[in-house]
């Protein structure tokens, strides 16, 4: 009979009692006098003790206090297990434990439904089997296990798997698994950057074909990446990613500081042949914390632009008739400086008659036969339609004798002119100069103003010729 304080004993333990199975643990405390009468099969018992009645409490104690504490780190490794599956199993990553043969042992849900099988089904099965792989695939496989076997840290890795009929990138970090210095597996965690990765590919496309040449360059200062536009325009950029972008602005000419939006024009010459006009900006990247990151150097090609504004400034600044410049031109292109300046005041004599009689067709291809008579006579000088049958010419020739030689041969050249289908011959026209050498502190208007006068004397006087101003006076 055992006692009564071993019997509470006994009912102190029974409450926790049970085995990795679940199950409850027997243990059968017999005596040796007692061994024939036991009625207990052997193989349904986990433990026997065998008690000497004389030393019964104490050694019973200590076989208790042993099934305690192995009960108790049972109970704790199956609620580690417990937690580590349920660790690995909440994981949105693929997890999993191989052996040295590469054998799989541990995995978790995301692997599993990943690869579309039961924890069952892969437990103990090789690269083959879980992923339908080829043979040359598996050996791929386990080089790497080995590789990482002989190595002491992580090892990251980029693959392309299939399974369940898709093609996937995973990118993996392994490790090898040690005890005691022995190597007895691996163990890696796998994540699908498959979407990532078309992510990539997509906006790669989309950056490679936006009509801007765009780089980006980290908060360092070191060029990152440059889509093929910046590269098509810029192509020694390519020697200085990695590197910092002071030495690339410096030799492409762009500012090394300018404000987040603001955008300057740049005018770079491409190659030999070739001048083109660039707008440029920077922009900031920043993180979900609206911290900057990096930045964009965004390039866009302004040349069309460049060549539409002249075009523009050119429509509005010249006739259109005659291509010489307007009025507008005139007062945008001269200062008001006359100092050796020459204005000559030029008018079509009986024009209105050449247009009533011969139509305004007729009429407008004599304003441009004449417009290219002055070209011609005077190329080097600035020339205007005033109006109408009016030119005026503004000249740095300053010396009489060459102004009348000029104005001679312009003469000439006027009397020389075939219009109207080449049935006409020849025009008329009545010129006043005026000299800003003689009229030391006029302005340009007061300079217009006289040649205009001494256009008008020609006019009452014969038409057909020229006159200075300075003359016209002492005439009167």
């Amino acid at each position: 009979m055992l006692s009564v304080q071993i019997q509470d004993e006994i009912k102190r333990w029974n409450y926790d009692s049970s085995n990795d199975d679940g199950m409850p643990y027997i243990a059968a405390v017999l005596f040796p006098d007692h061994l024939e009468m036991s009625d207990v099969r052997c193989e349904d018992i986990d433990y026997i003790w065998l008690l000497n009645e004389a030393k019964e409490d104490q050694m019973l104690r200590s076989y208790f206090q042993k099934l305690a504490q192995e009960m108790k780190e049972k109970a704790d490794a199956r609620k580690q297990t417990i937690c580590f599956q349920t660790l690995i199993d909440s994981s949105k990553d693929l997890i999993w434990f191989k052996d040295v043969d590469g054998r799989h042992l541990i995995v978790n849900d995301q692997f599993c439904n990943f690869v579309n099988k039961s924890k069952k089904q892969i437990y103990k099965q090789g690269h083959c089997y879980i992923w339908n792989a080829s043979k040359e695939d598996e050996k791929v496989c386990l080089d790497s296990d080995s590789k990482i076997m002989q190595g002491t840290r992580t090892q990251e890795f980029e693959e392309q798997v299939h399974t369940n009929g898709e093609d996937y990138i995973i990118k993996s970090y392994k490790s090898p698994l040690r005890e005691n210095g022995k190597i007895f597996g691996t163990c890696g965690i796998g994540q699908d950057i498959t979407g990532e990765r078309n992510l990539d590919r997509k906006l790669q496309i989309i950056m490679d074909h936006i009509p801007f040449a765009i780089a980006v360059v980290s908060k360092e200062g070191i060029l990152t990446y440059e889509n093929r536009m910046f590269n098509t325009y810029f192509p020694e950029a390519v020697q200085y990613l990695g590197k910092d972008t002071g030495p690339l602005k410096e030799k492409l000419h762009f500012p090394h500081h300018i404000e987040e939006g603001e955008m300057v024009e740049i005018e770079l010459r491409i190659s030999d042949e070739k001048t083109t006009w660039f707008s440029y900006y920077e922009k900031k990247i920043l993180d979900v914390f609206d911290s900057q990151i990096e930045k964009m150097l965004v390039v866009q090609d302004i040349t069309l632009k460049k060549k539409l504004e002249k075009q523009k400034e050119r429509l509005a600044y010249t006739d259109y008739l005659t291509g010489l410049s307007n009025r507008r031109g005139m007062l945008k292109s001269l200062e008001n400086d006359t100092s050796g300046l020459t204005v000559i005041m030029i008018d079509v004599d009986n024009f209105k008659e050449i247009n009533d009689s011969l139509g305004h067709g007729t009429g407008d291809e004599v304003l441009k036969k004449f417009a290219d008579i002055l070209k011609k006579v005077f190329a080097a000088d600035f020339l205007i339609r005033y109006g109408g049958d009016e030119f005026l010419v503004i000249t740095r020739l300053d010396e009489k004798n060459s102004i009348r030689t000029k104005m001679d041969n312009l003469l000439l050249e006027a009397d020389s002119m075939i219009y109207a289908n080449g049935e006409k011959k020849g025009i008329h026209i009545s010129c006043g100069i005026s000299m800003g050498s003689d009229a030391i502190g006029c302005t340009m208007e007061q300079l217009i103003q006289m040649s205009d006068e001494a256009m008008y004397y020609i006019k009452k006087h014969g038409k057909h010729g020229f006159y200075f101003y300075d003359e016209m006076i002492g005439m009167k």
